[in-house]
């Protein structure tokens, strides 16, 4: 998608570290991979009538990078084809997630774990019949217009590894962080301004311009874990 060098940069930070930790634990290593459960069916918020829809399939890798450290991260995609959930036309989304994990208990079945993680999320719509709010405060009626958004943010969380073998777990966690947002508006046909309007979920989401605020995660994911 478009402009993806924060993705290439975190792909070589990632390698460089987990390099370093190799070769300081070459006979402590494993590596854990992860499918998210929620990420494929769930909207926002986990409304199945929300008409902000933005699924896709998220797989992750994590390695430990000490007794007590580990370090991950997660890629997502989803497209209007591959969607499982009603999608507009036109509909992909890429996401990056690194994460840095903090072991409460290595020797215990049930690992919990403080974490950090930063995220960037790169979203594309092609709207139509819509309504939006723009920069100068209009509320602007649509036929079709290209939308496009860009998320950046953090959470700290907290978390369990729940292994049902040596090889396959789960791991279920929550938390909270902050996000900033920027929505864009392109190639607007027939735009019109109108005095206010009225529905079941008001677009705020959608608002052209940069939005700061709290955000909120919980999830689930199945792992596999191989030890080297």
């Amino acid at each position: 998608m478009r402009n993806n060098v924060f993705f290439i940069c975190v792909i070589f930070c990632l390698f460089y570290c987990k390099t370093r930790s190799q070769n300081n634990h070459k006979n402590d290593q494993e590596y854990i991979f992860t499918f998210d459960l929620f990420s494929p069916f769930s909207p926002p918020e986990f409304l199945p009538d929300h008409p902000l829809n933005t699924p896709r399939y998220k797989i992750g890798a994590i390695t430990n990078i000490g007794k007590y450290l580990k370090l991950g991260i997660d890629i997502g995609y989803g497209n209007h084809t591959i969607s499982t959930l009603n999608t507009k036309e036109g509909y992909e989304l890429f996401e990056v997630r690194p994460e840095f994990y903090y072991i409460l208990n290595p020797f215990e079945d049930v690992e919990k774990y403080f974490s950090i993680e930063l995220f960037y999320i790169d979203h594309f719509e092609r709207l139509k019949n819509e309504t939006f709010l723009s920069l100068n405060e209009n509320f602007i009626e649509y036929d079709t217009a290209d939308y496009m958004r860009r998320k950046y943010g953090a959470f700290a969380k907290f978390g369990v590894f729940i292994n049902f073998s040596e090889k396959f777990g789960a791991n279920i966690y929550t938390g909270a962080g902050i996000r900033y947002k920027i929505n864009n508006y392109n190639n607007v046909i027939k735009p019109v301004v109108i005095e206010s309007f009225e529905e079941d979920y008001p677009p705020f989401y959608r608002n052209e311009g940069n939005h700061f605020s709290v955000d909120f995660t919980f999830g689930l994911k199945f792992y596999y874990r191989l030890i080297k």
